[in-house]
């Protein structure tokens, strides 16, 4: 039995009173306060600072390409675009990559972010020589993206996957 529990023949085995309620509401109330909390944080947070505002949000398809336009209240534009490419010329097999590229005001390439649960191409290595070739762009416009940036075919690297982001960054620059 609890403390301050009650019998009642018609409750059934034991009956508690609400004193013993108000008790067990205090010490769950308690221990959620001694739990770590976590801040949540907006997703472009690192580039625009706390509390912006998303004023626009729109889907567009483009080029076979989804494509996710958010307009930042005066902070700039955050493109999220998803394609498919061939990521291995031996199957000729296409995959998705989601690019994400944050812009600001004036048109400058804050971030091009790869997202690695996104990313169906191969990883490691070539994940990492895409992601550098994605971040390449940082600090640069759109008018400095121009085609044929991915590099030879003979290239040692993920070709594949750069193609396919330059795609996807000529597409973002066509739409803005």
């Amino acid at each position: 039995k609890l403390k301050g529990s009650i019998t009642d023949a018609s409750a059934g085995a034991t009956s508690y009173s609400i004193q013993t309620l108000v008790t067990m509401i205090q010490t769950i109330g308690s221990h959620h306060d001694q739990t770590d909390k976590f801040d949540i944080k907006l997703p472009y947070q690192d580039y625009y600072g706390e509390g912006y505002v998303v004023e626009d949000s729109t889907n567009l398809t483009i080029d076979g390409a989804q494509v996710k336009k958010e307009t930042v209240t005066n902070k700039g534009i955050v493109y999220t675009i998803s394609k498919s490419g061939i990521y291995n010329s031996d199957v000729v097999t296409e995959k998705e990559i989601t690019v994400i590229v944050v812009l600001d005001t004036e048109g400058q390439i804050l971030a091009v972010l790869l997202p690695t649960d996104l990313y169906q191409h191969t990883k490691g290595n070539f994940y990492n020589n895409a992601l550098e070739f994605a971040q390449s762009f940082v600090g640069k416009t759109f008018e400095d993206i121009l085609d044929g940036q991915a590099g030879a075919t003979t290239d040692p690297g993920a070709f594949n996957s750069r193609s396919l982001i330059l795609d996807i960054l000529l597409i973002a620059k066509g739409d803005y």
